[in-house]
């Protein structure tokens, strides 16, 4: 991101900066002839160099002084990463046995259906028995709960 003074510095010899919009990046003449308007803390505002003088804002932490500098912030700022807990109903539960999940906290849990000696429904927290109940419908749900809360972040113990 370009600072105040680089911005008015480029203004004043007539330099270029590239912009970082939504979807693509584009350079930006700044003449002085054509009124350039720094109006911080948050906005440029520039005018078309042609009959129409359509005046354009521009976010200023947008702003850079080069294109490939403009080019990383578009491809790489505001990265969103989207986690959804997987549903299972109690049917599918009790054929697939296992639902693995990441919590907030970045610990690895697994809800997992045990035929063993103790036909229980237990969650694992990295690896470590975190809940056990006896292996029924009812408690499955109950389990469920507890693993939403696990996903979500919410305290539970």
């Amino acid at each position: 991101m370009i600072t105040k003074q680089e911005l008015e510095e480029k203004i004043a010899k007539g330099e270029s900066v590239w912009y970082a919009d939504f979807n693509k990046v584009f350079e930006c003449v700044l003449i002085p002839k054509n009124k350039p308007e720094l109006k911080m803390p948050n906005y440029l505002y520039v005018y078309a160099d042609d009959e129409y003088e359509y005046r354009r804002k521009l976010y200023i932490n947008r702003l850079y002084s080069t294109k490939v500098e403009a080019e990383h912030y578009l491809h790489h700022a505001n990265i969103i990463r989207t986690e959804t807990l997987p549903f299972l109903t109690w049917e599918e539960f009790f054929s697939i046995g296992v639902m693995t999940f990441t919590g907030t906290n970045n610990l690895d849990y697994e809800l997992v259906r045990d035929f063993g000696v103790y036909n229980a429904i237990t969650i694992y927290e990295n690896g470590n028995e975190l809940f056990e109940y006896d292996l029924t419908e009812e408690n499955f749900y109950k389990a469920y709960d507890e693993c939403v809360k696990l996903f979500k972040g919410e305290e539970n113990k």
